[in-house]
């Protein structure tokens, strides 16, 4: 069950005759799951633009509205005063409220993703959405604004960490190496400035995480930038580490990708 979602106070510094509420809405279908039901996603942060002008509609302090999402809420809302018969975009990123590595720009609507030693595998503070839509003011009422997820979700598993313990190799950490985009555009959907990556070692088989293929067990979850068409991805470099210290390396490549919304 959802909870109520958070409400922001009334913003009077832009005129208009329409209050509009501006509804951030995260997919219904992420509340059935675990890794990736969106609850990570706390900080949403909201710009409002003239369709005209193509400038954001509040000034100063006010040219990005921030919200936090309440907990296990799917929705922030935003009250707003518009132009009734006026045409706006609403563009929305929303990330961590803590050990997000993205940073949203609000003077060109890009996201850089900068990855660090931080940065680990099953981690599910490297979620995020985002929207850019546009729509025509036709009086007071309420926009929903349907956010998305910019990444493809990456799951490795094995259906064998039972045999290897009893082999004697007993898989405790996992880290995962693979070339990611680190730029993205909020307002066409577009990837650029491509690099490869290390997403440091965690724990494998999380705690509450089911693998989604029956029999597998996790190693690691990563999410990642992509275009929305389907590409493939190379050199995507899995390295495992046992008690004791030893590790097992294993090399992907052609791994089918696409963001999963």
């Amino acid at each position: 069950m959802l909870l109520p979602s958070c409400s922001s106070d009334d913003i009077d510094i832009q005129t208009g005759d329409a209050t509009v509420t501006l509804s951030a809405t995260l997919p219904d279908g992420l509340q059935t799951r675990t890794f990736g039901d969106g609850y990570t996603a706390k900080h949403l942060q909201m710009v409002v633009l003239d369709g005209d002008t193509k400038l954001p509609v509040f000034a100063g302090e006010k040219d990005v509205y921030s919200a936090m999402f309440a907990d296990n809420s799917l929705t922030a809302d935003v009250n707003v005063r518009l132009a009734s018969g006026k045409t706006y975009t609403v563009i929305c990123w929303a990330d961590a409220a803590e050990g997000s590595p993205y940073e949203f720009s609000t003077t060109d609507y890009t996201v850089k993703a900068t990855y660090g030693e931080n940065c680990m595998v099953n981690d599910d503070r490297l979620d995020a959405f985002y929207a850019a839509e546009t729509f025509t003011v036709k009086g007071d009422g309420t926009q929903t604004i349907e956010m998305r997820r910019p990444f493809a979700q990456l799951n490795i598993g094995a259906d064998d960490i039972k045999a290897a313990n009893t082999a004697g190799f007993e898989a405790t950490e996992a880290k995962v190496a693979l070339p990611v985009y680190t730029g993205f555009d909020l307002r066409n959907g577009n990837v650029s400035d491509r690099k490869y990556v290390n997403f440091n070692y965690n724990t494998v088989r999380p705690d509450g995480e089911t693998f989604p293929v029956a029999g597998y067990e996790y190693l690691t979850m990563n999410y990642f930038l992509t275009g929305a068409d389907k590409e493939l991805v190379e050199d995507v470099k899995l390295t495992v580490r046992g008690n004791g210290g030893s590790e097992i390396e294993r090399m992907f490549n052609s791994v089918p990708v696409q963001r999963n919304y």
